[in-house]
């Protein structure tokens, strides 16, 4: 898509343990870098 380029993605989550693999199997192939930021959660 563009050339030369890296795409990252932050997503912060809170209390996501059940839905945060299924987020990041679903990253569109583009994104070359998820960063996933965890605000003191209280879940593993």
């Amino acid at each position: 898509m563009f050339n030369n380029s890296t795409i990252a993605v932050v997503v912060p989550c809170y209390n996501e343990e059940a839905l945060i693999a299924q987020v990041i199997e679903t990253m569109p192939d583009f994104v070359d870098r998820i960063y996933i930021v965890d605000d003191n959660s209280s879940d593993s």
